[in-house]
């Protein structure tokens, strides 16, 4: 029973943390801003859906400083050039850019 109620428990966090976070349809990659602060701020034209409350913008973001920044800014920067559709998904929470959605993941169609 210990174990129904923490698999119970695990289940409702994943559940709870992917939903509300923000992810747009299929686009092309429009207007990336390079911060100085190591920032990258890029939109897609695909359909915005479920922005946290922080996000008042179309916007995500990606800290070009991290590995995992670099990885997906050589990523986004492919698309962006070949104009692919891409799709993204945040992570939703607004650290490196206050009206701005972190970026959590992305794929190209």
């Amino acid at each position: 029973m210990k174990y129904f109620f923490t698999l119970i428990f695990l289940l409702s966090l994943s559940l709870s943390t992917s939903a509300k976070a923000g992810n747009t349809g299929y686009g092309t990659l429009h207007t990336p801003h390079f911060m100085g602060n190591g920032i990258l701020i890029i939109s897609n034209n695909g359909v915005r859906n479920n922005p946290p409350a922080c996000a008042s913008s179309e916007r995500f973001t990606i800290d070009m400083t991290t590995p995992e920044g670099k990885a997906q800014l050589t990523g986004l920067m492919t698309a962006y050039s070949t104009g692919k559709q891409v799709r993204m998904f945040g992570k939703d929470t607004c650290n490196q850019w206050p009206d701005s959605e972190e970026l959590s993941y992305f794929y190209f169609n």
